[in-house]
């Protein structure tokens, strides 16, 4: 299977607002999971039996479970924020005005003062080649030119 990485590296870069969205929803969920988990009132407590039904053991295991799965998307979401944000500065804007706010090329080129749609695509295939290299390392090397207009 051959990737192609200078695509790969524009989902990711495109994917930036969803998941800086998604941020507040997963911390909102991770607070649900923790007060779902936390001990209930005295009187509900049964200290008569000595001993601890199986689906309770169950059912804390799920919770962990989901609590520590819910804590490394987060994590791992926060770290794929940092990652596309330390693209370059020089193509930071273009990559941002092209992918994050869709304008188109001209639009761009007017943003940015420069003469021509071509130096914007340029200055985007080299973030994107930059960014892939990066993420994808020696092996993107290969689709570096895959980026054409």
């Amino acid at each position: 299977m051959n990737i192609d990485y200078f695509r790969a590296a524009e989902r990711e870069i495109s994917s930036l607002p969803l998941l800086k969205k998604s941020l507040p929803i997963m911390r909102k969920r991770l607070e649900r999971l923790i007060e779902a988990g936390a001990p209930k009132e005295p009187a509900g407590v049964d200290f008569s039996k000595p001993y601890v039904d199986s689906h309770h053991v169950n059912d804390t295991l799920g919770e962990l479970c989901a609590l520590v799965e819910t804590k490394n998307e987060i994590y791992a979401t926060e770290q794929k924020i940092r990652e596309i944000e330390e693209i370059l500065e020089e193509q930071r804007t273009v990559l941002k005005l092209f992918y994050i706010e869709k304008l188109t090329a001209e639009k761009i080129a007017e943003r940015i003062y420069v003469e021509s749609e071509k130096t914007v695509y340029n200055i985007r295939n080299k973030g994107i080649a930059t960014y892939s290299i990066l993420c994808y390392g020696a092996l993107a090397r290969s689709s570096e030119s895959g980026g054409k207009k």
